[in-house]
């Protein structure tokens, strides 16, 4: 896919030593400690982007010491150079550098792709969620703020042109900031807030009639109603005593909910912030994001979704509803960056894409050496258990297949919504359990069939085997029972295919599976005298694999 094939940093935020991480265009996955470097990158990659939009005076204070605004590390020597490098993947490998000179190559329309690229990514991260909703709990949220740094620079306005928000705010207040000399003037820039808070209006109403849509399809809190609206437009107000000088006043965008409780009417929530757990905030906030970012540009073929220790609010079951849901909408589409400080959810991020591994980086941020970042590419368990067999240390070969068997049937349940987060469940258990999910749900599906066609059970007896033929031909049968045995058949037929192909081969799958656990996997995992043979473990390493790759793609 196109992407982003390498980025390289050198004496930027945590980053000392230059620094190339090779990408590839592959989607990208991190884990690190706090400290460990993960959100200097992060941090980089948004910056040489949005450094597209500013003049070079403004990139200079990033790269000047004796500026409050500098990005440069701490402990590194004052005169080192320090870069942002950045390479496309398309036929001329695009190179992009950020530096004290600014954005290069300076002439803007070279760098078309990184504009475009600019306007269609998002970076979404923890701290910019909770500028949704850390408001104090006597305030309604006005969200303004956010939209101004965050959403402004990249949504264009809807009527003439591809002008953005961010540039028409900016050239409406200059103009205040000048002086309007006569009422004409005034008369002038006063319409041309009006258009622009019309602009607004459309932007929101947008916003308020997606939103809860959103949230409804890929969180589970349906009884909630997103309220997105422009209580106050953009206003004036005179500065000085000559009465030619305007400041542009900003506007309040409320949000605020409604709790659905049908029959009952819905109860309006006008401080969510008072009302809500993190956890639903959070869903709010991602689903307003994420409806915004369906406005942006669909046209550039490179562009990402950065997101930084997004889902740490969330319980396991709805950062897998999450997960889901950025999979579906946003893989074919987007060079996707996860960053994270949470080992487990590291894991399950990792789980989930196995079998994707040509698609994906994954890399661990280790704790910095010398204050230099420390970074390794991370193998998924059935690699190293690979590696762990050819280095004959049969011991771990079974450990890392133990932990792919429980992470496999984990992922199964969370699926299922049947995971009980920070229990603690045996293994053997947590396989029976997803042997009986599978079984009962083959089970319903027959019960089904038998109980969506009402016939005596002396009919259904009458059910023959061969084909319609001999359906057409029995006697004592009317016509229309003789249709609904042809339709027993071939409901039959479809669901006998799918069972036998995948449910019930899981089934032996998972039985093997248990097997190899009671004997190789936890030989591994605990103090024994028993020997591990080596033909034991290939056997398991075929079974295992094969596990994770079926209860990915069972659906039931």
């Amino acid at each position: 896919m196109k992407g982003i094939e390498k980025i390289t940093i050198q004496n930027f935020k945590a980053f000392g030593p230059k620094k190339t991480f090779n990408l590839k265009g592959k989607h990208f996955l991190a884990y690190g400690s706090n400290g460990s470097g993960k959100s200097s990158l992060y941090f980089a990659l948004y910056t040489i982007l949005q450094c597209d939009t500013k003049t070079t005076t403004k990139i200079e204070r990033y790269f000047n010491r004796d500026e409050d605004e500098n990005l440069l590390n701490a402990h590194e020597a004052w005169n080192k150079g320090s870069f942002i490098k950045l390479v496309l993947t398309d036929n001329k490998k695009k190179i992009y550098t950020l530096n004290k000179k600014g954005l290069s190559p300076s002439d803007t329309n070279k760098r078309k792709v990184l504009s475009e690229m600019n306007l269609a990514s998002e970076f979404i991260s923890h701290r910019l969620l909770i500028n949704f909703y850390n408001f104090r709990n006597s305030k309604e949220i006005d969200l303004y703020s956010i939209f101004e740094r965050d959403i402004f620079p990249f949504v264009q306005i809807e009527t003439g042109g591809k002008n953005l928000f961010e540039e028409i705010i900016k050239q409406v207040k200059v103009k205040g900031e000048r002086g309007l000399k006569s009422k004409r003037q005034l008369d002038a820039w006063v319409s041309e807030i009006a258009a622009l808070n019309s602009e607004l209006e459309k932007l929101i109403n947008y916003i308020d009639r997606n939103a809860t849509d959103f949230l409804h399809k890929h969180f589970q809190f349906k009884n909630l109603k997103i309220v997105i609206k422009v209580k106050k437009g953009f206003d004036i107000r005179t500065v000085g005593t000559t009465k030619s000088y305007y400041e542009l006043l900003p506007p309040f965008i409320k949000l605020s909910i409604q709790q659905l409780k049908p029959p009952a009417n819905p109860k309006d929530i006008d401080r969510p912030q008072s009302f809500l757990n993190e956890a639903k905030l959070t869903a709010i906030a991602l689903a307003i994001r994420f409806t915004i970012l369906e406005k942006r540009p669909k046209k550039p073929e490179i562009k990402i979704l950065a997101l930084d220790d997004l889902l740490i609010s969330l319980d396991m079951s709805n950062r897998m509803d999450v997960l889901k849901m950025i999979f579906k909408l946003y893989e074919q589409d987007y060079q996707l960056f996860f960053f994270t400080h949470d080992r487990g959810f590291y894991n399950e991020i990792k789980r989930w894409t196995m079998g994707k591994d040509t698609a994906w980086n994954y890399v661990v941020f280790k704790d910095p050496i010398d204050n230099k970042i420390q970074t390794q590419n991370d193998k998924d368990d059935i690699q190293k258990a690979k590696q762990f067999l050819k280095n004959n240390d049969f011991d771990s070969c079974a450990l890392a297949l133990r932990k792919t068997v429980e992470g496999s049937i984990k992922e199964f349940l969370i699926k299922q919504k049947l995971f009980q987060d920070g229990k603690f469940i045996e293994l053997s258990r947590q396989i029976n359990s997803a042997r009986n999910i599978i079984l009962n749900k083959t089970h319903q599906d027959f019960k089904k069939i038998i109980d969506s066609f009402e016939l005596p059970h002396d009919i259904l007896k009458k059910f023959p085997t061969p084909n319609n033929d001999d359906i057409n031909e029995l006697t004592g049968v009317t016509t229309e029972q003789k249709d609904k045995l042809k339709d027993i058949r071939k409901s039959l037929s479809k669901i006998i295919i799918k069972h036998h192909k995948d449910h019930l081969k899981t089934v032996q799958i998972l039985d093997d599976a248990g097997h190899f656990i009671e004997r190789a996997l936890n030989l591994g995992a605990h103090n024994t005298t028993a020997t591990i043979y080596r033909e034991e473990l290939e056997d398991a390493l075929i079974i295992v694999e094969g596990l994770r790759k079926d209860l990915k793609e069972i659906e039931l």
